[in-house]
């Protein structure tokens, strides 16, 4: 009797802990509170049964430009692909894509049409099933940012392209619309050769604060860089002169981003005041595709926008910085923002007479207080210990990697932040002076003049 006693009082214990065990796995601990694991369309990690023949006419290649691809008649578009080596258990693509969010309940079943392009006498193709994933954050938008995960089986070679399909609708290939074959990228990773390189989401709007830019490369220059990926919607002629003028210098990588073509993107975060498609013109996407296209080419990433600077304040540049900073396990360093209120428009002429106008960030040294609990952040990451990124954070980390935050009084993210009319210009209690980066105002302003003068000549 005693026993059975026993055994009733167990029961709604064990009840609980199954409970909780179900409800847990269903999430993923983020770093900031939980991240939310979608609903995955599981299939088979085998060759598809019906693997189909190529012909060399079916498919065209991705030209540079050509970066959305509708996946048959829905409305999920497909962006890059990239092979993933870091399981243990089988290789994998991973295609980055654009959809709605109700897309995981729909249940289509896509699969990775994987491509050997260059066989001979002809190309080969076979499917593997994919498995969506959607990224958590999309701000209430229609659209989010989706990982389609294929597992390559053991023994088979990486594809040399891959093109999403609909199975059931586009087992013939001469009539799918998603037939824009996309490079799988990484395919042949190695040790990064450049120690830091930095991530810039989307341009738009005919972006044009030249003066910014300008002294924003030769800063990311000093402090350590060794390339800035940009991705372009929409700058004005001007600064289309600039990016080409740092791409043939080999500092800048820009790639087009003609999100407009197939969306309307909003210009903010807030679907109610800035309405549209997708959060940001794309810039979790932007970040993600930028992370994973320099994973092997960078020891770290700086992931930010181009009016923010991660500034160290004990040390002079990144490399010092890292060098002191870095742990084996820590993939993601986080450096928290600090606002300095930009209203006014600067203009600096060259010795040629090239005009350059925006904003001078040697001119801004207040900046808003931030209360100690304020962890608005930017990070640099080792992006072969991240899975997926966000705006301030990164969503989801690989197996045995954690997070650092990065004290104030050893470097922050340094915002140049256009103040809008509309909002209260902070008070003086709330402003307080930060002359740090002047430390590199004198080779910055050089370096940035120099440039400028080179483009007066051009």
């Amino acid at each position: 009797m005693e026993g059975k006693r026993k055994w009733k009082l167990l029961v709604p214990f064990i009840i609980i802990i199954f409970f909780i065990l179900g409800f847990t796995s269903r999430f993923q601990v983020g770093h900031l509170g939980f991240l939310h694991l979608p609903q995955v369309t599981q299939l088979s990690p085998e060759l598809h049964p019906k693997s189909p023949t190529c012909a060399p006419d079916t498919y065209r290649e991705s030209m540079p430009d050509v970066r959305f691809h509708r996946v048959g008649s829905t409305k999920i578009l497909a962006f890059s692909a990239y092979l993933d080596v870091r399981e243990d258990s089988h290789d994998l693509i991973r295609v980055f894509a654009l959809a709605p969010t109700r897309t995981l309940d729909e249940h289509v079943a896509i699969a990775c049409r994987m491509v050997y392009w260059q066989e001979e006498p002809s190309p080969r193709c076979a499917n593997v099933s994919a498995e969506a994933t959607m990224l958590s954050n999309h701000y209430s938008f229609e659209y989010a940012v989706f990982n389609f995960l294929c597992r390559i089986p053991k023994g088979v070679t990486p594809p040399s392209h891959v093109v999403l399909v609909v199975m059931g609708q586009d087992d013939d290939t001469s009539t799918s619309t998603s037939s824009v074959l996309m490079p799988v990228q990484n395919r042949e990773p190695s040790l990064p050769e450049q120690h830091f390189g930095v991530c810039l989401p989307t341009f738009f709007n005919s972006f044009n604060n030249v003066l910014l830019f300008v002294q924003s490369m030769e800063c990311y220059r000093l402090l350590g860089a060794s390339f800035v990926t940009v991705y372009n919607s929409s700058v004005s002629p001007q600064m289309d002169a600039v990016l080409r003028h740092y791409m043939r210098s080999g500092f800048v990588n820009v790639l087009q981003w003609p999100i407009t073509d197939f969306l309307k993107p909003s210009t903010g975060w807030n679907i109610n005041v800035d309405p549209g498609d997708l959060h940001y013109y794309g810039q979790i996407a932007t970040m993600n595709d930028c992370m994973y296209r320099n994973m092997y080419r960078a020891r770290y990433l700086t992931m930010h926008d181009v009016d923010e600077i991660v500034v160290p304040r004990k040390w002079y540049n990144w490399t010092q910085m890292m060098e002191e900073l870095d742990e084996p396990t820590i993939s993601a360093y986080y450096f928290r923002m600090h606002n300095f209120p930009v209203v006014e428009t600067a203009l600096w002429t060259s010795r040629s007479g090239y005009r350059a106008q925006g904003t001078n960030i040697l001119d801004h040294v207040v900046k808003v207080t931030y209360p100690p609990n304020e962890l608005a952040s930017k990070t640099i990451v080792q992006p072969r210990g991240v899975q997926f990124h966000d705006v301030h954070q990164v969503l989801a980390l690989r197996p045995g990697y954690g997070i650092k935050r990065v004290q104030d009084s050893e470097a922050v993210v340094q915002h140049y932040k256009s103040w809008k009319k509309i909002w209260n210009y902070p008070s003086s209690s709330e402003l307080i002076q930060d002359t740090n980066l002047l430390k590199y105002s004198e080779v910055i302003e050089k370096r940035a003049k120099q440039v400028l003068d080179t483009l007066g000549k051009l």
